[in-house]
């Protein structure tokens, strides 16, 4: 079975903070379809969330984009943790996950599952239709890579056809379910939001592999600010997926030799 998914928020993920910020956004909105091996839909699930319970406002700017404000969200809106428990009975069972932009979804998910201590079971395979597109759309951005194509540009390009309202999230679950099949039967290789290139990964085994363990595992987190804290717990979790040796991408390796250095200088 495959389980796609959609949140929205009442705001954007702030790379300043740790993932567990207060200021981190919520969510204001969840739905997931599930489907079987022939592509029906076997499950269908879409509600708001209520601020209330989480003690968080929706921003008026945000409002504007997916037109649920909190008060609406509180009046037709169900708890978040009664959302989470259910979404997560067909998270242990499916074989995959897919969103658009699935990186991001994920984030907004796992800090809502530590919150209300709802554990979070690791999919066996992870997709995302924005990865997968980037490379083949090849859209220009200001910087020296693709631009991450929305869903409404993945759609032009592939259907020639406009979609309207794309900010609702079961409709966005349907619209990435409707994507993601049209892209597996065209043969294209479908990425995960973990999908870094070769070149940029570093591999750490033997000594080196055994010393980051043990950095890691007696660090001092008094030394640590929040968000080095977190990333040092994400490597640690990292840790339990390999065996006497981790892959890490060159930017998260230059992190951990800065606070390596904190320690030896």
């Amino acid at each position: 079975m495959i389980l796609f998914f959609d949140t929205e928020t009442n705001g954007l993920w702030r790379r300043d903070l740790g993932p567990n910020h207060s200021d981190q956004p919520h969510l204001v909105s969840l739905a997931f379809q599930v489907c079987d091996k022939d592509e029906k839909v076997i499950m269908q699930y879409s509600s708001r969330i209520q601020p209330m319970h989480g003690g968080y406002l929706i921003p008026k700017d945000v409002e504007k984009i997916h037109g649920i404000s909190t008060d609406i969200a509180n009046e037709t809106g169900v708890p978040c943790k009664s959302a989470l428990w259910i979404f997560q009975e067909y998270l242990g069972r499916c074989d995959a996950i897919v969103a658009h932009n699935t990186a991001f979804d994920i984030q907004i998910m796992k800090r809502e599952f530590e919150a209300y201590g709802i554990k979070w079971y690791e999919p066996k395979k992870t997709y995302c239709t924005m990865m997968t597109c980037k490379d083949e759309l090849k859209l220009k951005s200001d910087h020296k890579d693709f631009k991450f194509p929305k869903l409404q540009e993945c759609f032009d390009h592939f259907f020639h056809r406009g979609i309207q309202n794309y900010h609702d999230a079961l409709l966005d679950v349907q619209l990435c379910k409707e994507l993601f099949y049209h892209l597996k039967r065209k043969g294209i290789e479908l990425k995960g939001p973990q999908d870094i290139p070769k070149e940029l990964l570093l591999r750490i085994d033997g000594e080196r592999y055994k010393s980051l363990v043990k950095f890691l595992k007696e660090i001092d987190a008094t030394k640590l600010n929040e968000w080095e804290l977190d990333f040092c717990k994400s490597v640690i979790d990292k840790l339990d997926k390999y065996d006497e040796h981790i892959l890490l991408s060159k930017k998260q390796h230059a992190v951990l030799r800065k606070i390596y250095g904190k320690f030896n200088s």
